[in-house]
């Protein structure tokens, strides 16, 4: 590796040949996201060996650095970044630790919260205060019903705001088996307080309920949106890139409409406006 990223990352070598980096187990934040950084901006490669992509106790080694895949959550944050959220209020827990390894490289500011109900009501806020969508991060089961009544509150004043939240793995949604924090139906529970609830469980269909999401943040009544995402689809690999979405306009009122209002507005005594909600 090179100096830039031998200080958080060792090398891997067969036969004395170096052919990847990889992170150290004692280096703070994720043990890969630094180096998969590194290898992606192109301090750390081997040019002579042919990419190869090994999956070990969950390290990812990029062998070559001609083909990287990145964790889905980093993946996940990047796409968030690029549609402005800049800050995500939660909880950590077991079973959304993805996303917490992926925080580190994201250039996402995270707030800590005690309480799940705390992170929703808090990112309802910071969305009206900037103006901007605002995400809130929470575990599976318990974490989704203790936004609910923050989440309702939001629905109901037209708030940009996304809730993404772990379940557990795919395989066993609808099952039944009584595993962690498992709700019979979570996207249910959402749904009976938004218009906008998804359980998305492949790395395309995450980002299909992004866009969904965005798009109703930015065209008629923005309200906000749920994103449920298994553990084992967080944790995977994948090659899909982050992307930034082509989000439409908010559509502006009519000339005509315009007209009358002034009307409406110069014959007025005492004209009172009600605006926003």
């Amino acid at each position: 590796c090179s100096r830039n990223c031998a200080a958080n990352c060792c090398t891997f070598s067969w036969n004395d040949t170096p052919l990847a980096c990889r992170a150290r187990p004692w280096a703070t934040g994720s043990l890969l996201t630094r180096c998969s950084s590194a290898i992606r901006q192109g301090h750390c490669s081997s040019p002579t060996v042919a990419p190869l992509l090994l999956d070990f106790s969950g390290l990812v080694w990029a062998i070559g650095g001609l083909l990287v895949w990145s964790r889905f959550s980093e993946i996940l944050l990047e796409s968030l970044r690029r549609e402005g959220v800049d800050v995500f209020f939660g909880l950590p827990g077991g079973v959304v630790l993805p996303l917490y390894d992926a925080l580190y490289s994201s250039g996402i500011r995270h707030l800590l919260v005690r309480h799940e109900q705390a992170a929703a009501f808090a990112a309802d806020g910071y969305a009206r205060s900037t103006g901007r969508p605002a995400a809130a991060f929470v575990i599976s089961g318990p974490g989704v019903s203790n936004v609910l009544t923050a989440t309702a509150q939001a629905f109901s004043d037209s708030v940009p705001m996304l809730v993404v939240a772990s379940t557990p793995d795919s395989r066993s949604l609808g099952q039944r088996w009584g595993v962690l924090h498992d709700l019979n139906d979570q996207q249910g529970v959402m749904a009976s307080v938004l218009d906008c609830a998804t359980t998305a469980t492949t790395a395309e269909a995450v980002r299909d309920a992004l866009r969904q999401a965005f798009v109703g943040f930015h065209s008629g009544r923005p309200r906000p949106a749920y994103l449920g995402v298994p553990l084992d689809v967080l944790a995977m690999n994948t090659d899909l890139p982050a992307q930034r979405f082509e989000l439409p306009r908010r559509p502006l009122a009519s000339a005509d409409d315009l007209a009358r209002a002034s009307g409406l507005l110069e014959g007025a005594r005492r004209p009172l406006i009600v605006a926003g909600g």
